[in-house]
């Protein structure tokens, strides 16, 4: 028989905005009439500090912004440069538009994403400096 861990698990502490990071975002804040305006602002001055942004970081620039966690959610999976998860040094953005494909840019593409010898070989993401490669357009 299998036993079943009935322990309740154990609770993640909230994020804390760094002291200097709530400056910033405050600072935002007060370039525009409604504080929702800065929350773009204040997702890159987090993945500034990260390299990306944590999923617990969004009730804490929520509660300062006066915007809900969902909300800041939208923003942040609607941006391709905000950052939910760890990335490399290194990030490339390769154009999808229709102007680069007719130009021929499709076919260098694949070459641009080939690893630079300078850089070894293929390491896990969080561990190497190599990003990932997301659209983008020109």
């Amino acid at each position: 028989m299998n036993a079943i861990n009935t322990a309740p698990a154990a609770a993640t502490p909230p994020y804390v905005l760094h002291s200097e990071d709530s400056a910033a975002i405050e600072h935002e804040i007060r370039h525009y009439e409604d504080p929702r305006a800065a929350s773009i602002g204040a997702l890159k001055i987090i993945q500034k500090r990260h390299g990306w942004v944590p999923d617990a970081a969004l009730p804490a620039i929520g509660e300062l912004l006066g915007i809900s966690t969902a909300d800041l959610e939208g923003v942040a999976t609607f941006y391709n440069l905000i950052f939910r998860r760890p990335v490399g040094r290194y990030v490339i953005k390769v154009c999808d538009s229709i102007a680069c494909f007719l130009t021929g840019f499709s076919g260098s593409s694949a070459s641009a994403l080939v690893r630079p010898r300078w850089m070894g070989a293929s390491r896990c993401c969080r561990s190497a400096a190599w990003g990932p490669a997301t659209k983008a357009r020109c």
